[in-house]
C-alpha cells in the first residue's frame, strides 16, 4: 500500500518480501528512491533474504527501510543488513544472530553501534529520518546515485574497486546532468536532474 510521498519518492508499507518486490516493480519508472515502512511485529521474512539483494539490484535505486516499534526477527535483521539504509524506532529490538545464542535481542542503540541501522538525526523519529533522507536523495542526480550504489555493491579487492569507481565517475562527465549541475553551481542556483 503506497503512502503519501514527495515526487520521486516511492513510499509504502510492506508485510513481506513479495509486497516489497511488487511495489518496487510498479514504482520503478517513476521513482528515484523507495522508503519501505515495516512493522516488525507483522513482517514475515518467508523466503531467503538473499532474494532481497536481487530485488535491490533489479530496482537499481536506493531503498530505505523504516522499522517501527517491536522486535525484528532474525530474518528481518538479515534483510535490514542487505538494505542500502535503514532507520529504526528507538523502541525497536533486534534478534541479531550473535546475540540470539545468549537469548538476548539488541537495542536500537546497539544496532546503530554495530552498523545494522543508521542513527536517526537529532529530533527525528525513524519515519521522518527515512522520509527526509529519501527526499534529499530524490533531488540528486539519478545517474550519480546509481553509480554510487553500483560502486558500493561490487565486492572486489581494493585496487579493482578503486578502478571501477574511477570508471563509473568518469562516465558521468559526458552526461547532461553533469552539465546541468555544473551550470547550476556556477550560477548559484538549484540544479534539476533528469537522469540523462
Amino acid at each position: 500500500m503506497n503512502v503519501e510521498a514527495k515526487p520521486g519518492v516511492l513510499a509504502f508499507f510492506a508485510e513481506n518480501l513479495c509486497e516489497i518486490a511488487s511495489a518496487l516493480e510498479r514504482g520503478s519508472e517513476t521513482s528515484r528512491v523507495a522508503v519501505v515502512e515495516i512493522d516488525p511485529n507483522v513482517f514475515v521474512a518467508e523466503i531467503d533474504p538473499r532474494n532481497f539483494s536481487v530485488m535491490l539490484s533489479d530496482y537499481g535505486k536506493p531503498v530505505i527501510l523504516s522499522i517501527g516499534k517491536g522486535t525484528a526477527s532474525e530474518g528481518l535483521c538479515r534483510i535490514i543488513e542487505l538494505s542500502h539504509l535503514a532507520f529504526a524506532s528507538e523502541e525497536t529490538e533486534f534478534e541479531w544472530p550473535t546475540d540470539i545464542e545468549d537469548g538476548n535481542s539488541i537495542s536500537q542503540n546497539k544496532a546503530v553501534e554495530i552498523g545494522l541501522v543508521n542513527e536517526n538525526p537529532e529530533g527525528l523519529d525513524h519515519m521522518a529520518a527515512s522520509r527526509n533522507t529519501a527526499e534529499r536523495i530524490a533531488l540528486m542526480a539519478p545517474l550519480a546515485v546509481r553509480a554510487v550504489l553500483e560502486s558500493a555493491s561490487e565486492q572486489s579487492d581494493e585496487n579493482a574497486g578503486f578502478e571501477r569507481e574511477l570508471e563509473l565517475f568518469s562516465n558521468l562527465f559526458s552526461t547532461r546532468d553533469m552539465r546541468r549541475g555544473t551550470e547550476a553551481f556556477l550560477n548559484k542556483k538549484e540544479a534539476e536532474f533528469f537522469g540523462d
